[in-house]
This record gives C-alpha cells, sequence and structure tokens, in this order.
C-alpha cells in the first residue's frame, strides 16, 4: 500500500487516467495528479476554489473539474492549461449564487 501527500482526506474527488499510471485527486483548491508509485504530484493544477469533483475523458489528456465556485473547467493536462472554463452552476439574477459541482463524467458521445 502507497501513500500520497494531501492536505485533506480525499473522500470523492479522484480519478484515473486511461493507462492506469496516473490519477488525480482534490479535495482543496488544487487538482494534483500522481504518477502510481510515486510520493510527489508530477502536476498541479490550481483553482481559484475548492475542487469537489474530477474526471479524465477517454484519451486521458483532458481533465473535467467540477469546483466549489459553480464552475466546470476542462484542462488540457500535459500541458497544464486551462482549455474552457463554463459556469455550469452559477445563477446570476437576481443575484448571483455560485452552486458546488460534486461530481463530474465524461460522455461517449463528447
Amino acid at each position: 500500500m502507497q501513500a500520497f501527500p494531501h492536505p485533506a482526506a480525499v473522500a470523492s474527488s479522484l480519478a484515473f487516467n486511461a493507462d492506469n499510471q496516473f490519477f488525480t485527486a482534490a479535495a482543496d483548491k488544487q487538482a494534483r495528479r500522481f504518477r502510481i508509485a510515486s510520493d510527489n504530484p508530477v502536476k498541479t493544477l490550481p483553482h481559484p476554489t475548492l475542487v469537489d469533483s474530477v474526471a479524465f475523458d477517454d484519451t486521458g489528456n483532458v481533465l473535467a473539474t467540477g469546483c466549489h465556485d459553480g464552475v466546470l473547467r476542462t484542462f488540457d493536462v500535459p500541458k497544464a492549461a486551462v482549455l474552457k472554463q463554463i459556469e455550469a452552476h452559477v445563477v446570476k439574477m437576481p443575484q448571483q449564487i455560485q452552486n458546488p459541482i460534486y461530481a463530474v463524467q465524461w460522455s461517449n458521445d463528447h
């Protein structure tokens, strides 16, 4: 058994890439990507608020994150770059309310 350093317990925000060499975990304002059998993250993808959920596309190169600010973000993982930000759970009228995104999953027809 191997332990991976993370500042808080990760209960539901965990995703493995397609070849199972890496996994990404989130429990605070960052999604951390770890190589299996390594103690340190190989990528860190900063977020402005808590990351509640993560999921890889079928290539393992694009990661979707659902955040506490109601924004869905997709990342080009090899480049560690944001591809899109979608205010998926943000209500703007009559006042701005941000609702957390607790689960994300890719569809086969994406």
